[in-house]
């Protein structure tokens, strides 16, 4: 039997129990994960009967009540989190983001319950962020959180999302004597399809127009703040090819 498989009588006291949680009005996808999380983790003398899974619905469909409309989560959220964590759990984790940061608390949370541990995973995100938020304070505060939304509501797995933030800010590091085109840089890119590859090819760009500006015999630092003006947008993708 593969790793996480569960027995043929497993199998079928999950379904009962998935059935049962079900009744009690809560989303079918959370049932069946709360029914797994019961035979996977206890003996099946210890899973009790509809008496006992009818009264852990009850309890489940307050938790989710509270959830959904005290805390403000969607059922996707709901569905993510609470096999893993109390309503009074989520409550205090997503606060204590709050407190630290509250412009970019959700983002960090919605990617955290993705994981095994989410108030651990979270604290580590948050802890990253503010590292490298501090890093591009100087070239604008708010690039930071841009720059961590994009990259944590892309299409590549949540797991590389902190990674790529990295990735993204230290690009954006190397153009901080030049906060002008590094603004540029960031707002032309979050609104690509593919941030990295638009970047890629706005530097490109940005460094062959003032290439073509020095050789002209322009001041390489006028030749820099010229490429970095919004005028000269337009020829970053032409210069990129």
């Amino acid at each position: 039997m593969r790793r996480g498989a569960l027995s043929e009588r497993k199998s079928e006291r999950r379904a009962e129990i998935s059935a049962a949680l079900e009744a009690q009005e809560l989303p079918a996808a959370l049932a069946q994960r709360m029914a797994f999380q019961f035979v996977f983790k206890f003996r099946d003398d210890e899973l009790g009967d509809h008496a006992v899974w009818r009264a852990a619905g009850g309890i489940l469909r307050q938790e989710t009540a509270r959830l959904r409309h005290h805390v403000g989560l969607g059922d996707r959220q709901i569905i993510k989190v609470l096999p893993k964590l109390s309503a009074r759990q989520v409550e205090e984790f997503l606060g204590e983001l709050t407190a630290a940061d509250r412009r970019i608390a959700r983002t960090i949370f919605d990617a955290a319950i993705e994981a095994a541990r989410p108030v651990e995973t979270g604290r580590r995100y948050l802890a990253e962020y503010s590292a490298v938020a501090q890093q591009l304070h100087a070239i604008d505060p708010s690039v930071a959180r841009t720059l961590a939304n994009a990259c944590f509501k892309a299409g590549a797995p949540r797991r590389k999302a902190m990674e790529h933030f990295k990735r993204f800010a230290k690009l954006l590091k190397k153009f901080e004597d030049n906060v002008a085109f590094a603004r540029l840089l960031a707002k032309a890119a979050f609104r690509a399809p593919d941030p990295f590859k638009a970047a890629e090819e706005i530097i490109a760009g940005y460094h062959a127009v003032v290439a073509g500006l020095t050789q002209s015999g322009v001041d390489p630092q006028i030749a820099r703040t010229l490429a970095g003006s919004s005028r000269f947008r337009g020829l970053f993708r032409k210069a990129a090819h």
